[in-house]
């Protein structure tokens, strides 16, 4: 069997890079925890595959994701995993700064590539490169939609826009 390694293609600029790729927003998380002893804050960056229960997305806490007290935190999970019929640990399936899922795409351009390069090595990919995995890997990729939001009405292969403050 032999492996091969995406790489992002290397763009004029980032601001290159963004006008074609765009960014991906999860608006709903759990927070940072604050230590109770120093009162150090303390986070991760870890995606989960599945939604935030939709009970709980007018929470503050997971949508403004403010560090809290590790006991308030242990809750906050608690909460999260009884409404996703989940049994688990607190800090063992659910961390400080889990993000979920619906995730929402802003891009300046129209999106044309089947491959988008977008911040922290996420890769988004087209309906049909979609179909290419999930015939491929099966069960071994975790595949989730995207919602599309602010699209852009330029093509990606026309430059970019020039902002006013260069």
């Amino acid at each position: 069997m032999r492996f091969w390694r995406l790489n992002v293609p290397n763009y004029e600029s980032d601001y290159r890079h963004s006008y074609i790729n765009g960014q991906l927003h999860y608006p709903f998380g759990l927070p940072g925890v604050e230590c109770d002893v120093c009162c150090q804050t303390s986070g991760g960056c870890r995606v989960r595959s599945y939604e935030c229960p939709e009970e709980l997305r007018s929470h503050k806490n997971l949508a403004q994701r403010w560090p809290i007290p590790r006991s308030e935190h242990s809750l906050l999970q608690q909460q999260v995993l009884t409404a996703l019929g989940a049994k688990g640990e607190s800090f063992v399936d659910l961390g400080p700064g889990d993000s979920f899922q619906p995730c929402y795409l802003e891009i300046p351009s129209r999106p044309r590539a089947d491959f988008l390069w977008l911040s922290a090595g996420v890769l988004v990919v087209s309906e049909r490169i979609k179909g290419v995995f999930e015939t491929i890997c099966g069960d071994n990729a975790a595949v989730r939609p995207i919602i599309l939001r602010k699209i852009g009405k330029r093509e990606a292969k026309l430059p970019p826009p020039m902002p006013s403050t260069g």
